[in-house]
């Protein structure tokens, strides 16, 4: 049974109420979020509940991006033009105190994944970029990140406030996880093909 649906971020949600442990966060999705997803500076996603669809558990943000040639690692080179390939950038990524530990974390990662796929069949989309660096590590789980599970791999930490490198590498955990593969210039910038996605999450 499905217990949260993903929709467009809309006027009507309640996003001052949000609070997943991170005041950054919790202001973008305040102040920014819908303004920038009216513009197409990105697009915002909320994660609620069938019983409660005003009140904000979680969201992210998509956008395009690209990735540098010389990012790739040898391996995965082969057959790629030497200049910068398209790809959508996972942005921020949250959930709330309240959902925390239940596995919203990783509902909203694999939405957010498949929703890229669909669209890759209308704009040329080589693969899914993230970034768990600084501020970023928040959005993947500074607040806790609550257990995530796919079909082949699961992956959780423990709430409350941790060392911010601890949560670098708590993020970057996470989406090797989930099969991302690290760019050979930044260790904690990570990739993952959309044919690999299409294999495993759709």
């Amino acid at each position: 049974m499905q217990v949260w649906n993903f929709v467009p971020i809309e006027k009507k949600h309640k996003r001052s109420e949000f609070d997943c442990g991170n005041r950054e966060l919790n202001q973008y999705l305040s102040r920014y979020a819908r303004q920038n997803h009216l513009k197409g500076i990105n697009k915002a996603f909320v994660a609620t509940k069938k019983a409660t669809p005003l009140k904000i558990d979680g969201y992210y943000t998509i956008s395009s991006s690209t990735i540098a040639f010389v990012s790739f690692p040898e391996s995965e080179r082969q057959g790629i033009p030497n200049y910068p390939i398209p790809c959508a950038l996972i942005g921020r990524l949250a959930v709330d105190v309240s959902c925390q530990g239940q596995g919203l974390g990783g509902e909203l990662l694999v939405d957010a994944l498949i929703r890229i796929v669909k669209v890759s069949q209308e704009i040329g989309i080589y693969a899914v970029r993230v970034d768990a660096i600084d501020e970023k590590a928040d959005e993947c789980g500074l607040g806790g990140f609550p257990a995530a599970r796919t079909r082949r791999s699961s992956f959780s930490t423990t709430g409350g406030r941790m060392p911010t490198q601890q949560l670098v590498q708590d993020a970057k955990q996470f989406y090797l996880k989930y099969e991302f593969i690290p760019f050979t210039d930044s260790s904690l910038s990570l990739f993952l093909p959309l044919k690999t996605i299409e294999k495993e999450f759709c």
